[in-house]
């Protein structure tokens, strides 16, 4: 970020080439960024970085707020009956045992569900116990976790509620689970959670890959207009770099940014 007195003279451009210089003298191959406003891109691509993917917002309709004139109301109408008519999407037949939900969740056990499902097949971020316990302390912001348990955690979400485009919304800022199944439940779960707490809409950004492989539309997540971009920029001249070869290994979400 520049001073607004400072800008237009090159700083933003000269300070990146100054921190990819010294990123060049480490082992780091290649960075990721997520560049919020689209007036700040002419400066990234100055310093080598390319836009790589988008990350869409992908929404589940619930429709629960307080109406406060005729164009909310409207989106509350549709937002109900859209929700009521996806149910049967978030209901399993399965025979297996119930899972429980918890609504707490300890950084350590986070940690512990991230680091398992960590493959090196994967470009995500390392979810440790230091990152989560720095990036979920944000000041006067509070962030609920949860997880689909039996006697180890299946599946977990990290999420806040939020105001998006004037709607009430939860955003997920993370989400992973070890099977569909148990996606299923804790979806279930945040769509009864939404309700009790008038949410409008159920949102989460996340890369069209990784959206695809979570299998968000099998519960009724409709992916809307609004994307934010994800740039990279390759340090290393022995690495390949990022190419679209890469993108199905992408498992990007809003907790990889400080935007949520």
């Amino acid at each position: 970020m520049t001073r607004p007195s400072h800008r237009k003279k090159g700083l933003f451009v000269d300070s990146s080439f100054a921190a990819l210089t010294r990123l060049m003298r480490t082992k780091t191959a290649g960075v990721i960024g997520f560049p919020i406003r689209s007036e700040v891109m002419p400066g990234h691509r100055k310093a080598g970085w390319k836009a790589q993917l988008v990350m869409p917002i992908y929404i589940l309709p619930i429709g629960r707020s307080e109406v406060k004139d005729f164009k909310t109301m409207l989106i509350r109408v549709f937002s109900t009956i859209f929700e009521f008519g996806t149910r049967p999407l978030r209901f399993s037949i399965s025979k297996a045992p119930k899972h429980e939900i918890s609504e707490s969740v300890s950084i350590d056990a986070l940690a512990e569900f991230y680091n398992s499902q960590r493959s090196a097949d994967h470009i995500v971020l390392n979810k440790s116990r230091d990152f989560l316990a720095w990036r979920l302390n944000r000041p006067k912001i509070e962030y609920k976790k949860f997880s689909c348990q039996s006697a180890m955690i299946h599946a977990i979400a990290i999420t806040r509620q939020i105001k998006l485009n004037g709607l009430s919304a939860l955003a997920i800022l993370d989400f992973e689970s070890d099977s569909q199944r148990h996606s299923r439940r804790l979806i279930r779960h945040l769509v009864e959670f939404s309700i009790k707490e008038s949410v409008d809409i159920i949102a989460f950004a996340t890369n069209q890959k990784n959206a695809s492989r979570l299998k968000l539309s099998n519960f009724g997540f409709l992916k809307s207009y609004k994307k934010f971009k994800v740039i990279t920029r390759n340090i290393s001249e022995l690495a390949d770099g990022f190419t679209s070869a890469y993108h199905s290994s992408f498992r990007m979400t809003w907790i990889d940014s400080d935007t949520v």
